[in-house]
């Protein structure tokens, strides 16, 4: 009884685990913002946003480090 209640609460937590698509998804996203901000893969790893690390970043600070876009 012991293990067929482990294996329904291990089948559980897994189907809430990232799945393959999800990983490429994510890796395609950060290689658009990547890509679209010019930003360094170290710099990205490291939490570099504009110079700050993301932990010291408020909304605010955020919004301020996206850059203009021209008219156009």
């Amino acid at each position: 009884m012991l293990c067929v209640e482990f294996m329904a609460a291990l089948t559980e937590s897994v189907s809430n685990y990232p799945n393959y698509d999800n990983y490429v998804m994510s890796a395609s996203a950060l290689l658009r913002l990547q890509d679209t901000y010019d930003l360094e893969t170290y710099s990205i790893a490291g939490g570099l946003v504009s110079s700050r690390t993301a932990s010291s970043l408020s909304m605010s600070g955020i919004a301020s480090t996206q850059p203009s876009i021209p008219p156009g």
